[in-house]
């Protein structure tokens, strides 16, 4: 059975010397499990997956552009706000291609057909009728497939927060003293004691791949970078 908030609050308290709760506060503990979802979330990109399905463009009437227009999502697929990392993308009945703007533009601005379905994922501002900004969105943009399709999008998300103390926790069971350990070691460096803290926070980080550094991948497939020459480049090369 998963543990709850509450339990997992009483496992944290019961290596504490805080027995009132009163120096280390709940909402400390709390703070530093929810903490501890997010950082096991990028530490390991699949720990919690979900799909959703639905119709390509099926969003173009409540997003309109500056201008007013309302084209803004006719070949587009809404990105769930707390999506992490996108699994896989099946339009139509076929699996789409992620890929850079440099290879996708073309096709889009020539009107043209790619050999298969494209997709890329970019934000936009979004806009009401009035035209006022609202806000700002993600999408995953298909070219090869027209406005309608049905669509399965499988994607990863962050945990969801802890916030009631019967709120379950989401990461699998044999993570869950791995947060109780990260909670426990913030709440013995609170409590001065740093050599049971660095214990504990060595606990927590045994056996977990490293935290990402640098660019993390929303989509399937390699990420490549290209260089771009600036005002103080000849030819795409840097002179010194």
């Amino acid at each position: 059975m998963a543990a709850t908030l509450d339990s997992l609050l009483t496992q944290v308290y019961a290596v504490l010397r805080d027995e009132r709760r009163e120096f280390v506060t709940e909402e400390m503990v709390a703070l530093w499990l929810n903490e501890a979802q997010r950082d096991l979330a990028s530490r390991i990109r699949e720990l919690v997956t979900e799909e959703k399905t639905g119709t390509v463009g099926e969003s173009t009437g409540t997003y309109f552009a500056s201008d007013g227009t309302t084209d803004l999502a006719a070949n587009k697929v809404l990105v769930p706000a707390d999506l992490t990392m996108v699994r896989s993308l099946i339009v139509g009945g076929i699996s789409v291609v992620f890929t850079d703007t440099d290879v996708f533009d073309p096709y889009e601005l020539a009107a043209a057909t790619p050999p298969t379905t494209l997709g890329r994922i970019f934000g936009v501002q979004t806009y009401d009728n009035t035209p006022t900004l609202t806000g700002y969105e993600r999408f995953i943009e298909v070219l090869g497939n027209e406005s309608g399709d049905v669509y399965t999008l499988r994607y990863t998300r962050a945990p969801v927060q802890l916030v009631d103390p019967n709120d379950v926790v989401e990461v699998p069971v044999y993570l869950e003293t791995k947060i109780v350990n990260y909670a426990r070691a913030h709440a013995k460096w609170q409590e001065g004691e740093q050599a049971q803290g660095d214990s504990y926070y060595a606990l927590y980080t045994e056996n977990l791949p490293a935290p990402p550094r640098g660019h993390i991948l929303t989509r399937p497939g390699p990420f490549t970078m290209t260089y771009e020459g600036n005002a103080f480049d000849i030819d795409g090369k840097h002179r010194g």
